[in-house]
C-alpha cells in the first residue's frame, strides 16, 4: 500500500466516526483511524522520514466529533 491509500483510509475512517449515530459506531471508526495512523507512523519511519521522528499519540478525547 503507499502512503496516499494510507491517509485516504485514515480520512474515511475519521469522517465516518464524524457521521457515526452511536457512540459504538463512532469509537469503531475511530479505532480503525487510529490503526490506520499506527500504520503510517511505521511507513514513515520504516524510511527515515525525519518529522515522522517527532510525532506523538494524539490525547485521549483529542479526537471529537
Amino acid at each position: 500500500m503507499d502512503l496516499n491509500q494510507f491517509y485516504f483510509k485514515h480520512q474515511i475512517s475519521l469522517m465516518q466516526a464524524a457521521g457515526a449515530t452511536s457512540e459504538l459506531a463512532r469509537m469503531k471508526h475511530l479505532d480503525a483511524a487510529e490503526v490506520v495512523g499506527g500504520q503510517i507512523f511505521d511507513f514513515l519511519t520504516s524510511r527515515g522520514a525525519a518529522a515522522s521522528a517527532s510525532w506523538t499519540a494524539c490525547p485521549e478525547g483529542a479526537v471529537s466529533a
